[in-house]
């Protein structure tokens, strides 16, 4: 079966969670998922971090499984794993009893997120 149709262990959920509570992480989640496959370097620079200040962040994004790191000789290359947003999503749609959450459901839970966090809509 795939990923995106497995529900995830509520220790999963809570992995997900958390990482995405830190708004530095949901940044760069949002700029991978908006932007694609992106290095580490090229993160830092748009968010005016560090490169270890974005790997320690990179780190615990991938450990959610929110995104796949692969390395490119001397690059890593971040790509988004959607298919575990889309579970995520899904999950916590279940928790009110509400449908499955649509394609849209990233782009709506972004500028949800960017709304509250009081950065422009």
């Amino acid at each position: 079966m795939p990923r995106s149709q497995q529900a995830l262990s509520l220790t999963q959920v809570h992995l997900i969670s958390r990482a995405i509570a830190d708004e530095t992480r949901f940044q760069i989640l949002e700029l991978i998922y908006r932007d694609g496959p992106m290095i580490v370097g090229s993160i830092s620079g748009q968010l005016s971090v560090t490169a270890a200040t974005t790997s320690h962040h990179v780190r615990e994004l991938a450990r959610a499984d929110l995104i796949s790191v692969t390395k490119d000789r001397q690059y890593r290359l971040l790509t988004g794993r959607h298919s575990t947003w889309r579970a995520y999503l899904s999950r916590l749609s279940n928790l009110a009893g509400d449908a499955p959450p649509s394609q849209d459901s990233l782009q709506i839970a972004v500028a949800e997120h960017t709304c509250i966090s009081g950065l422009p809509c």
